[in-house]
């Protein structure tokens, strides 16, 4: 049962829609999944068996990917009640499950250091990205833990397709040059602060970017755990990607930095307009016959295409140093007050028709887009002809993210025309939700017939959210409602972590013994530590202030040495949200105090007494 009693097995576990009992060798009707058909949908036979209960809250589904270093499931949170997708560390040449296909371990004793050292780098990443809730150029990342001897990652579940699968539905496998730039900008809004933070994703690929139904763009698996694997294996065929992985990445001792994204970036980029992969960065060392994209039949203006050039340099001192760099290159030769061209809103009708009407058989698909989209054609046209004099301001997009974290504060942007260009306000109902209606003042928009505005929403609570937004001008003019729909999570589980337990292996009864646990925590609001023992009494915490505030230290427990014997605790670091690490033993041996020269020497003193005594009782009795 979920957390409103609804019955988990009727669950499909290849889309988690609700579907009534049913044998399990019948299709689903909403995906087509059959559970009884095995389960992993042909990903890996080493997914986690369907129907896994997860830290006892995410319920297992298939596999719907699996990689050189992890596999990933659609799941249902049972606590949120919607999709998610959770990505398992299991780097295929490291890791084997367990016979009762639950845990995981090292494959072998020469692969654990490697298994352990990519799994402290996953759950180190997850941390990090956690960071970047509220950016809409890359997936959220709503949990992280450790279990089952491995890392998860909970992320937000994504409806779309990849980059690359859209560019094979098309013709041409090609997009316009407006759309690409216009669909790339929130990715490298976000690549710009995950830089700053010292991540890098060396990674990007259309694999790599996802194109939501609503016309997003993220940035999927990002790589830290994908490094350390490629730093200690040097396994090419599973990391790099011909065309996309720049020259240095090669390397042994090759310079990485974010000049290694933007290569990778702008070779996604040059794919996506051009419909060709770029020749490799190892061939193209040696011998360069990268074709600009005009020489291919490509609209692009030139300043822009000399910016996509430099990126593409081979060698990393040719290339713009940042993305920021990059991005400003784009940006300089975009036309002035406008954001997305009139060929976006097309694409992304026809990406949601198409995805719309994938559950028809192929030969039906094929007749039916057409005509949806000639349909959907005229009734735009018609309505743009009656609404030629119509001096309304309108929304022409809404940029905002799907999911936000409660608490946190996040950008709105909104892409407008305005006939008159007398624009002065935006107007915010509260369809649902604990949001405030409010009135947006736009004093920076004055004299523009199109263009952007930005505001902010602060969301306070756990939530769905539906909001109308609706631009005034100076007329009074109100132009149609846009729709915002959008969910307040909870935020990332952070718990602190102990790296490491110390405390004197062997002491005498009666000496005291002390309890170190070294701890991180990303949040810095470690409380105290918890010490008990197994099948005996668990102490007072230690409460500690001085750890407020301080992402990594140490934390002492004392007691005294009782009677001898051998002695295990566990020890438990706890933050200021009850969020605990994971529990650490160490064992203590307990011995007899031996006696002192001093006491040796009393004891024999004792001895002659006694004896002294014990003689003249003799005596008396005779």
């Amino acid at each position: 049962m979920d957390s409103h009693g609804t019955d988990l097995s009727e669950r499909c576990m290849g889309c988690m829609a609700l579907v009534p009992p049913h044998d399990d060798a019948i299709a689903c009707p909403h995906c087509g999944f059959v559970e009884g058909a095995g389960g992993t949908n042909g990903e890996t036979d080493e997914a986690l068996p369907l129907r896994t209960l997860l830290n006892n809250r995410y319920l297992i589904g298939r596999a719907i990917g699996a990689g050189g270093f992890g596999i990933t499931y659609i799941a249902w949170d049972t606590l949120l009640e919607n999709r998610v997708a959770i990505k398992e560390y299991f780097p295929a040449d490291a890791a084997a499950r367990s016979r009762e296909g639950l845990e995981v371990r090292s494959r072998s004793r020469s692969t654990r250091e490697l298994f352990d050292d990519g799994l402290s780098r996953f759950l180190a990443e997850a941390r990090t990205l956690a960071r970047f809730q509220d950016e809409s150029g890359i997936v959220q990342v709503r949990d992280y833990f450790g279990a089952l001897g491995t890392g998860y990652l909970v992320m937000s579940y994504l409806d779309g397709k990849t980059l690359k699968a859209y560019l094979l539905e098309r013709e041409d496998r090609r997009m316009p040059y407006a759309l690409a730039r216009d669909l790339f900008m929130p990715v490298m809004d976000t690549l710009r602060l995950v830089h700053e933070s010292g991540l890098m994703h060396r990674d990007i690929s259309p694999d790599n970017l996802f194109i939501t139904y609503s016309g997003q763009v993220r940035l999927l698996d990002f790589g830290a755990a994908k490094s350390v694997m490629s730093e200690r294996s040097r396994s090419i065929a599973a990391v790099f990607k011909t065309g996309f992985t720049p020259y240095e990445q090669y390397l042994e001792n090759g310079r990485l930095g974010p000049h290694t994204d933007v290569y990778a970036l702008a070779a996604t980029f040059y794919c996506a307009i051009t419909g060709r992969v770029p020749p490799g960065a190892l061939e193209r060392h040696t011998r360069d016959e990268l074709q600009p994209p005009t020489a291919l039949g490509v609209d692009v203006p030139v300043a822009a295409e000399r910016a996509l050039m430099k990126a593409l340099s081979v060698l990393p001192e040719g290339r713009y140093a940042s993305v920021a760099e990059f991005q400003d290159a784009l940006l300089r030769v975009a036309s002035p007050g406008r954001m997305l061209d009139p060929l976006s809103a097309w694409e992304r009708l026809r990406i949601w028709v198409a995805s719309a009407l994938s559950g028809l058989p192929p030969p039906v698909r094929r007749m039916a887009i057409p005509l949806v989209l000639a349909g959907a054609t005229a009734g735009f046209g018609a309505m743009y002809w009656f609404s030629l004099d119509d001096p309304s301001p309108q929304i022409v997009a809404v940029d905002f993210p799907a999911e936000v974290v409660s608490g946190s504060t996040n950008k709105l942007r909104l892409n407008f025309a305005d006939p008159d260009g007398d624009l002065v306000r935006l107007d915010l109902s509260v369809d649902e939700g604990s949001l405030k209606p409010e009135s947006v003042p736009l004093t920076n928009v004055a004299g523009m017939t199109a263009g952007t505005v930005e505001t902010t929403l602060k969301t306070p609570q756990v939530e769905k959210v539906r909001l109308s937004l609706v631009l005034v001008d100076k007329q009074g003019h109100r132009g149609h409602p846009a729709k915002l729909e959008f969910a307040v999570v909870e935020p990332p589980q952070s718990p602190p972590g102990i790296v490491r337990v110390d405390a004197e292996k062997q002491l005498a009864t009666g000496e005291t013994i002390i309890l170190r646990a070294a701890f991180e925590d990303p949040d810095a609001d470690v409380r105290r530590l918890v010490v008990s023992q197994p099948g005996g009494p668990a102490f007072p915490p230690v409460e500690s202030s001085s750890s407020v505030g301080r992402k990594r230290g140490v934390l002492e427990f004392s007691t005294r040495a009782g009677e001898p014997g051998s002695y295990r605790y566990v020890l438990v670091v706890e933050d200021s949200r009850g969020q605990r690490s994971e529990p650490r033993e160490i064992e203590v041996t307990v011995v007899a105090a031996r006696p002192g020269r001093r006491e040796t020497a009393q004891n024999e003193a004792s001895k002659v007494v006694r004896g002294i005594v014990r003689d003249i009782k003799g005596l008396i009795n005779r």
